[in-house]
C-alpha cells in the first residue's frame, strides 16, 4: 500500500516490481536444494547481473502501473468492503494535525525541534544512510503515540534511524504540506522558467515562501538549515544535498492530486527546488 510518490524515480519502481517477483518465486521454490537454485538464472542466490531494460519492456511496465492506479477502488468502496476503518480516531497533538495547531518551541513544532536536536547531539547526522534507511516500525509507532499524547519525549532509548523516521513521518502526515498545496504550481512554474539560472530561481522561490503563513516560514527555515547541516556529513552518511532533497521532497512539496504522469514529469523539478532551498537556506530565514 505504499503511495507511488514515495518511489523517487521510475527505475526504482521497476526494480521494486522485479525484486518482488523474484522473492515470490524463491518462496515457492524454497523446497529445492541450494545447488538447484543456483542453476536457475531467476532464482540464483547471487546478485543479479546488471542489465539495460529495453524501451518496449519499460513501456509495458509503465502501462501496467498506470492501469493499476486507475483500477484502485476509491476510499468509499474500500470502507464498504470492510478493508478500511473510517471510524473517527482521537486527535493527537501533532501527527495529522494542522501546523498552526502544533505545540511549538521558538515557532517550531516540538516534535521537529526535539528530533532534530537529538540527532545533532548524538552524532546521528553522520550515520550512514540517515533519512534513507528505515527505522524500526514499532519504535516509530511508539514515539509517534507518545508525542501525540504527552507532547514531549526522551529519545535516548531509540536509534538514529527511528528518530529520523519520526521527523519524516510528521512532515508527511501534515494535512497541508509544509510548502502548501495551493502554491505547488507556482513552485513548479518558477523551476521551469529559471531552470538554467539558479540565482533567479532562488529569488523566485523566496518570493513564494514569503507569502506562506508565519508558522510555515518558521518551520521551513529551521528544516532547511538542519538539512544543510546534515549534508556536511555526506562523507560518512552519503546524504549529499541532492540526496537530502530527494528524500524530503515528497514529504514537503507535492500537489493535492497526484498521478503517475505528473510524478514522472515533476520529480526532477521538485528535487531541484528543494535542493536550491537547502543550499541557499540563509535566504529563507524569517
Amino acid at each position: 500500500n505504499r503511495r507511488i510518490r514515495q518511489v523517487h524515480c521510475y527505475t526504482e519502481c521497476v526494480e521494486a516490481l522485479h525484486c518482488e517477483c523474484v522473492e515470490q518465486k524463491v518462496r515457492r521454490g524454497a523446497h529445492r536444494t541450494r545447488s538447484h537454485l543456483s542453476l536457475h538464472p531467476l532464482l540464483s542466490l547471487s546478485p543479479p547481473p546488471e542489465h539495460n531494460t529495453p524501451p518496449a519492456a519499460m513501456e509495458r511496465v509503465r502501462v501496467v502501473l498506470e492501469n493499476f492506479l486507475r483500477r484502485r477502488p476509491n476510499p468509499d468502496e474500500v470502507v464498504a468492503l470492510g478493508i478500511l476503518d473510517d471510524s473517527p480516531v482521537s486527535a493527537g497533538l501533532f501527527f495529522g494535525q494542522p501546523l498552526a495547531n502544533a505545540p511549538k518551541v521558538d515557532g517550531v513544532p516540538v516534535v521537529v525541534f526535539e528530533t532534530c536536536t537529538w540527532m545533532r547531539e548524538n552524532n546521528a547526522l553522520a550515520e550512514e544512510g540517515i533519512f534513507r534507511v528505515p527505522g524500526t516500525a514499532e519504535d516509530i509507532k511508539r514515539i509517534k503515540a507518545t508525542y501525540d499524547a504527552a507532547g514531549s519525549l526522551d529519545l535516548t532509548p531509540f536509534d538514529a534511524h527511528s528518530v529520523a523516521g519520526v521527523l519524516k513521518l510528521y512532515l508527511r502526515e501534515l494535512p497541508d504540506p509544509l510548502f502548501q498545496f495551493d502554491r505547488y504550481d507556482r513552485y513548479l512554474a518558477a523551476a521551469r522558467q529559471h531552470q538554467y539560472d539558479n540565482d533567479q530561481l532562488v529569488a523566485a522561490l523566496k518570493e513564494i515562501v514569503a507569502d506562506m503563513p508565519e508558522e510555515n516560514q518558521a518551520l521551513a527555515a529551521f528544516l532547511l538549515q538542519f538539512l544543510k547541516e546534515a549534508s556536511t556529513y555526506a562523507a560518512t552518511s552519503k546524504m549529499t544535498l541532492d540526496n537530502c532533497a530527494m528524500v524530503f521532497a515528497p514529504n514537503v512539496l507535492r500537489p493535492k492530486e497526484e498521478t503517475l504522469t505528473q510524478i514522472m514529469q515533476d520529480t526532477n523539478f521538485v528535487k531541484v527546488i528543494l535542493r536550491n532551498m537547502i543550499e541557499h537556506c540563509d535566504s529563507f530565514i524569517v
